[in-house]
């Protein structure tokens, strides 16, 4: 009952408050790409005296780019409201635009480059030491980082947090494309047969497709790593019931894997499609979940 009060006061005070500042068209050049990055950053009205700021990435979906989160899921001023509420750290939030790259390494000619180790080894530290050094105190370390997404996004989140489960300390999906590694069973089933003949991955595992390529790319294939390591971001995973079936399957198959393992995981399943209606309506929740994991007092 706490957390739907919650929830309703979030809501109705955003259209009140005063939203904090949206800067777009951010760059941070990338050795890795040989190109800059380009990300759209979120920072609050104000820095508490003393504090230092949790940080949120915001990973966007096959068609959309670094506005997007902003744009279609107004994230902004719910971000405004959880920080008002206190249920919120203060915090920045910052969408890199990473095409339709699936965030995944992609040596391929006329491919999108080794997105993955460019996100974690360009772009991270980069874009975290320019907010210091602009003024924003960032906490830069795991217990005050969190990641997630939508979609493309929400798998891109779940591939960092589970190869590198030492950056984050939380992570979420929604609706993400959490496909299962080929199995027999699955191609007999035209709701889960995956797309091999067509381009919805445009070109991220190859073009072709490479199946094999693919399977070693599904978030199940990286649970050893992530199941062994000595620290772990908290998980959350959601999708529409009246979504695609593979985000439902695959958000609900890694949720009891990762119950099974003991490791703090939470579904939901709730009335929605694969669209920003569905999304931007459990954000709310996902906030304050964030809020109860993110912790800043680790310095600088």
């Amino acid at each position: 009952m706490r957390l739907l009060v919650l929830l309703a006061c979030l809501l109705l005070a955003v259209p009140a408050l005063a939203a904090g500042v949206v800067e777009p068209g951010q760059e941070v050049q990338s050795p890795v790409l040989g190109r800059p990055i380009t990300y759209t950053l979120y920072r609050p009205e104000t820095v508490p005296e003393g504090k230092r700021l949790a940080v949120l990435y915001l990973l966007h979906g096959v068609n959309d780019d670094d506005r997007t989160w902003f744009d279609d899921g107004k994230i902004s001023g719910l971000l405004d409201a959880g920080i008002r509420s206190g249920w919120l750290p203060p915090l920045v939030a910052i969408s890199p635009a990473m095409e339709r790259s699936w965030y995944v390494d992609n040596p391929d000619s006329g491919g999108a480059g080794r997105v993955a180790t460019a996100f974690r080894e360009d772009f991270i530290p980069k874009v975290e030491a320019a907010l210091n050094a602009a003024g924003l105190p960032v906490a830069r370390c795991w217990t005050a980082r969190a990641i997630g997404g939508n979609s493309m996004g929400g798998y891109g989140a779940l591939l960092h947090a589970l190869d590198r489960p030492d950056l984050f300390a939380a992570v979420f999906s929604l609706s993400g494309g959490l496909f299962r590694p080929r199995a027999p069973e699955l191609e007999s089933d035209p709701l889960m047969r995956l797309p091999f003949d067509t381009d919805w991955f445009y070109g991220a595992f190859g073009r072709p497709l490479d199946p094999k390529r693919f399977d070693e790319a599904t978030v199940f294939r990286r649970l050893n790593i992530f199941l062994a390591a000595p620290v772990r971001p908290a998980v959350w995973l959601s999708a529409g019931t009246a979504d695609y079936p593979i985000p439902i399957d695959g958000s609900t198959r890694l949720h009891l894997l990762l119950q099974r393992a003991g490791v703090d995981s939470t579904l939901r399943i709730s009335a929605g499609r694969h669209d920003w209606e569905h999304w931007t309506s459990v954000m709310p929740e996902v906030l304050a979940w964030l809020g109860e994991r993110l912790d800043t007092r680790c310095g600088g």
